[in-house]
């Protein structure tokens, strides 16, 4: 019609038939099946949704294509997150609103929801598995969509009739969905969604219309990926606790883990509009790393015991409970690592023994005593005592506990070990026993350290080629006259701390390659002129030596030993070179084989 009237109520409504129930019932139904086997959802079922759908105004039943219901199904709390789609009273099926919407709009005649996929015509939708799929709101209505109310409307209506110039623009309405609701409180359609509790229940309506036209719904992971996600966590927060066990992380990865999972499960709902269950995965991850937490407790409690037991004899009690406290504790099971070993025993002890033969209590009482020396000396710079044998002292230093410095302590260690048997030596004089003297070896290398014997006895040391030099060059003191000899390695290590000696070029028993070997004679900026002295002329004879220079080499040595008698390298060294001069070795390399 051409004319509008100016009060709407008073407009008389048409005549319209009134439709029997059953009829009204197949007139708003509308094809809808599932092709996976499963039933459509029940109205039976839904709390919040009649048994039958509550039929519209009979008169609109023939004035519109097409009908759908109005879902208001809600959750247990009252808020309308999930929709489904279709729907069945066991006789007719229907579809919602919104889905009979945009069937028309795509020319489909069956709305077809098969395992997690709805689709009408060539347009598919993922949904959940039980054909209902969560709704993204974005937010409140008034910042989603745009409101017109429905006055507005009617007065533009009225304004055109009377040919007046239109209040709304007209491109308002063009191309777009309009759903017409209730929005005031009275109307009794005030909903609650998880962004509000006063929400027009038309929201919802929208909601999935604008998600059909042009979005995506949020669907749950599938379950395979929620257990596979619960048992990673669960399997990381455990390896990961009871590999590092590192007291700041046990403190941090809880939080983190929560975190984490929430930054994750948050990115995969904006991104993907999948709904990763966040619960089980954080619960699971907590409880292992509960479980881990409390296993390492109980392991490092057994562990820090064992370590007492098995170090506190052998290594300075402050250096033990360091170790524990900062969780330096070794492998037990053995490792490969570079360590400074030190050898040393008392010069001539089958002699010195021979002393006491009449009275062995003396003799251990002796040896107790220097044996106490040597190793406080090694305990104060942080060595292991590894072993005893007989008056030979074995120690460690870079194992259990790490030392970066481990050659300079050694190094210290032994020029204190040196300087206390010195000390010892008056002592026993005073006392009227005989003099004791040590020879003392000191090598770096890479050794395997662990737990090492049988089931009745075992004990931490070491082994390794770099532990059988310590032992030649320990030994070795005594065809060149020197105490302290130290190995290549220790030297580069330690150079920049000590006052050497270059003693010679040995080859070990059973190796090809020859080694340099020196003396340790003082720490760095501690060696007196007099010894400096005899060091530099020793060195002059030397290369001398290496030259098979014999008889040169010799002139510089008889001269340094008028000066310095006592200097015992200065002497063997002359020795030998007396001896080529009388018998010249064949093949001459400058290299003295150690065969003991």
């Amino acid at each position: 019609s051409d004319t509008f009237p100016d009060e709407f109520e008073d407009a008389p409504a048409p005549a319209t038939p009134v439709l029997e129930a059953g009829a009204l019932a197949r007139a708003l139904a509308f094809p809808a099946s599932r092709t996976d086997g499963k039933p459509l959802q029940s109205l039976q079922g839904t709390s919040r949704v009649p048994r039958y759908p509550v039929p519209p105004t009979p008169a609109l039943v023939g004035a519109v294509s097409g009908f759908g219901l109005v879902d208001t199904e809600a959750d247990g709390d009252g808020a309308m997150r999930r929709t489904h789609f279709a729907f069945t009273d066991g006789t007719n099926t229907y579809v919602t609103l919104p889905v009979r919407m945009m069937a028309d709009l795509l020319g489909a005649k069956e709305v077809t929801l098969s395992g997690r996929t709805l689709r009408m015509g060539e347009r598919t939708w993922h949904v959940d598995a039980d054909g209902s799929a969560a709704l993204d709101y974005g937010g409140p209505l008034e910042t989603r969509f745009q409101q017109v109310p429905l006055i507005a409307v009617l007065d533009d209506w009225i304004r055109r009739g009377h040919g007046k110039p239109p209040g709304l623009d007209p491109a308002l309405f063009r191309g777009k969905v309009v759903v017409i609701g209730g929005t005031a409180v009275g109307v009794n359609d005030i909903k609650a969604t998880p962004f509000s509790s006063t929400q027009p229940g038309l929201v919802k309506q929208a909601t999935v219309v604008d998600t059909l036209l042009s979005g995506a719904f949020i669907t749950d992971a599938p379950a395979g990926v929620d257990l596979g996600l619960t048992f990673l966590v669960a399997l990381v927060s455990a390896v990961l606790l009871m590999t590092a066990r590192w007291t700041p992380l046990e403190v941090v990865w809880p939080v983190a883990l929560v975190a984490g999972l929430f930054v994750l499960t948050g990115l995969l709902l904006k991104t993907s509009h999948t709904h990763v269950r966040m619960a089980m995965p954080a619960l699971a991850g907590v409880g292992a790393s509960v479980a881990a937490l409390a296993f390492n407790h109980l392991v490092a409690n057994r562990e820090t015991q064992f370590i007492r037991q098995a170090f506190h004899r052998f290594m300075e009690p402050k250096l033990v409970e360091q170790m524990i406290r900062s969780r330096q504790l070794p492998r037990l099971d053995g490792e490969n690592k570079e360590i400074t070993a030190f050898f040393s025993d008392i010069r001539g002890f089958s002699t010195f023994s021979e002393r006491f033969k009449e009275d062995p209590r003396q003799l251990v009482r002796i040896l107790n005593t220097y044996l106490t020396t040597v190793s406080g000396a090694l305990l104060r710079e942080g060595g292991c005592l590894d072993k005893y044998i007989g008056d030979a002292v074995v120690c460690l230093f870079g194992a259990p506990m790490a030392q970066e410095d481990h050659a300079v302590r050694a190094c210290r260690g032994a020029l204190a070990a040196k300087a206390a048997v010195e000390a010892l030596r008056q002592d026993f004089r005073a006392k009227g026993f005989p003099d004791v003297y040590t020879r003392i070896g000191v090598n770096s290398a890479v050794n395997f350290v662990g737990n090492f014997g049988s089931d009745q006895l075992f004990s931490y040391t070491a082994i390794g080629d770099g532990m059988n030099l310590a032992a030649r060059l320990e030994g070795a003191n005594k065809a060149y006259g020197s105490v302290i000899m130290i190995g290549p390695r220790t030297y580069e290590l330690a150079r920049e701390h000590i006052e050497v000696r270059e003693l010679d070029r040995v080859r070990v028993a059973g190796k090809t390659e020859a080694v340099t070997v020196y003396e340790l004679l003082a720490l760095k900026g501690q060696l007196d002129a007099s010894t400096r002295h005899t060091v530099a002329r020793y060195h002059e004879a030397l290369a001398l030596y290496r030259e098979a220079r014999f008889a040169e080499a010799a002139a510089v040595l008889e001269a340094e030993a008028a000066r310095s008698p006592e200097d015992g390298p200065t002497g063997k060294l002359l020795e030998r070179c007396r001896e080529y001069l009388e018998s010249p070795p064949e093949n001459f390399d400058g290299v003295a084989n150690l065969e003991k």
